[in-house]
């Protein structure tokens, strides 16, 4: 439940909170989805993505590169007062994240993540450009905590550019789903 703040921490922008579901393919590879419902203080947003994400080892076993492509469908549902002309719009994106990750101990992650992010249709090639610094601890088994630095630049505007510094923590819970409940179904003809 991300909340975001600006004016040195005095003015309410707004909050999101989101659901991602993902499912391994295989030892390396993960199919995901995920919807975002943005409330802010000039109405509110939805985002639907589908990606993939790929995690490999490399070198060490505690140092882990990751490549996670998405495809992201956002509806703006208010309208901008720089675009008033264009109510309720929707944008494709695409975004492309490489991350690296060590593992300093059996509860300590630290990582480091650069993603690029394009919009189909926009003013420039690359919309936005994310760099992170984070550490993710893991409090139990299936609840984690991640806190993390993120420097946002975002060049979509036409006749000015934007940076964002960007601090929080985020807490996650994963839920397995049971093997032995959900076998294959197999129908031969």
């Amino acid at each position: 439940f991300p909340v975001t703040i600006w004016n040195n921490a005095t003015n309410l922008k707004g909050h999101y909170s989101g659901l991602e579901l993902g499912y391994k393919i295989n030892r390396y590879i993960d199919i995901l989805a995920d919807y975002r419902l943005v409330l802010r203080d000039k109405g509110q947003y939805h985002r639907f993505s589908l990606g993939a994400n790929y995690d490999r080892k490399f070198f060490n076993p505690n140092f882990k590169l990751s490549g996670r492509l998405l495809i992201q469908n956002q509806y703006q549902d208010y309208t901008d007062q720089i675009n008033a002309n264009k109510p309720d719009e929707s944008f494709i994106y695409y975004r492309g994240r490489l991350k690296g990750s060590y593992k300093i101990n059996k509860k300590l992650d630290v990582y480091a993540s650069v993603e690029p992010i394009f919009r189909v249709g926009g003013v420039f090639i690359v919309d936005n450009w994310r760099s992170q610094l984070g550490f993710t601890l893991d409090i139990t088994k299936k609840l984690k905590s991640d806190v993390y630095f993120i420097y946002r630049e975002d060049y979509a505007k036409a006749t000015y550019n934007r940076y964002f510094y960007i601090s929080g923590l985020n807490l996650s819970y994963k839920i397995n789903r049971n093997p032995k409940r959900f076998k294959p179904v197999v129908n031969e003809f």
